[in-house]
């Protein structure tokens, strides 16, 4: 129930049917979460400071997000087991912002702005294990689709009277599809073991639409720099971890990845790049005694791109353009970690963490 009395009903239904060995787990939602929201805003110019307009704002969102999920496992033992999952969700919103708007030169405005947005989305999944050569071998896949339709209207109005706006419409296709495979063994050698390799196909096909409104009701296209584009990427990864105790007091964990990617993108603009980057990572796990623990590790992480990144887009209810860049890198880091602990009155622990971070 909402501050104005509104009241949002849902539904929830979810089951767990078992026979043996085996599982099938089953759930759905109606997941609404209908909102109403209230607040100001005071645009002010960046270089003056002065006054542009203050708004009075209510926004409505009314997202609806109806789900089914099924879950299946096959667990003979630990390293014998088999898991399938699938989900299917249809996301859609109706957005409804209520503008009183008081210039610092010129008429008080009524403004509107309106957005529905659909998205249906999938994802199938599962893993398989097996015992091989003393250790477990397990292989994962993922395919995850997404599909994406918006459309706002962002309306300029005096009195009532309509004297001109904004609309964009988009449409997308977000794919992705995983397979990876590993193996691990509790002793090789006196070590803990994994090694894997990941495979991942991720494309974006992307187009917008921006409408410049006038007071007749005529729309005038704009372009954007990167309005109509399609991302492709083939990424690959190969890793090995190992660690061991080397005494009572002491561990050590290492590992290194190698991970390469080939991008492309197409349609407004034309780019193609590869991608390698070296991962390592070392962790120093040791207890002098006395009760104290510390550790230190050291890291490389590259972050993954979001391709939405790479596509232009305008925010309506601002102004606002969002220029798209074919050329983006990953964030890259090397992560340094120190930790301290002692036990405190028995019960407690007194604990120092200390890091630092150099991103590029």
């Amino acid at each position: 129930r909402r501050f104005t009395g509104l009241v949002v009903p849902n539904l929830t239904a979810s089951t767990v049917i078992r026979r043996g060995v085996s599982s099938l787990s089953l759930a759905g939602g109606t997941e609404r979460r209908d909102e109403i929201e209230e607040g100001t805003d005071t645009l002010t110019d960046a270089q003056t400071g002065e006054l542009v307009e203050f708004r009075r704002k209510i926004n409505r969102p009314r997202p609806r997000n109806p789900y089914v999920s099924a879950n299946f496992a096959h667990e003979p033992s630990a390293a014998t087991a088999i898991h399938l999952n699938a989900r299917f969700q249809r996301n859609t919103e109706d957005f409804v912002q209520t503008n009183a708007v008081f210039p610092a030169d010129g008429p008080e405005r009524d403004d509107r702005l309106f957005l529905t947005a659909t998205s249906p989305r999938y994802e199938v999944g599962g893993d398989i294990s097996r015992p091989v050569a003393g250790g477990v071998a397990k292989f994962v896949a993922l395919v995850n689709r997404r599909q994406n339709e918006t459309l706002d209207t962002a309306l300029e109005r005096t009195r009532g009277v309509i004297g001109g706006g904004f609309e964009q419409g988009t449409e997308s296709q977000r794919n992705e599809t995983i397979a990876r495979l590993n193996w691990t063994r509790a002793n090789l050698a006196g070590f803990t073991f994994e090694t894997g390799t990941e495979i991942s196909l991720n494309s974006l096909d992307y187009r917008l639409d921006l409408f410049i409104l006038g007071p007749d009701g005529g729309r005038t296209r704009r372009d954007l720099p990167i309005d109509d584009a399609t991302v492709r990427e083939q990424r690959g990864e190969i890793y090995v971890t190992a660690g061991r105790q080397l005494s009572p007091a002491l561990r050590v964990d290492a590992g290194l990845n190698l991970e390469g990617s080939r991008l492309k993108v197409r349609g407004d603009t034309r780019a193609d790049r590869s991608l390698n980057f070296l991962k390592p990572s070392l962790t120093v796990d040791w207890k002098p005694g006395g009760k104290w623990h510390s550790q230190v590790s050291l890291r490389r992480t590259v972050a993954q791109l979001d391709f939405f990144d790479f596509i232009s887009s305008a925010e309506l209810s601002n102004g606002r353009i969002n220029g798209g860049n074919a050329n983006l890198v990953p964030q890259r880091a090397w992560e340094a970690r120190f930790t301290l602990d002692h036990p405190l009155f028995g019960t407690g622990l007194i604990k120092l963490d200390a890091g630092i971070d150099h991103i590029s």
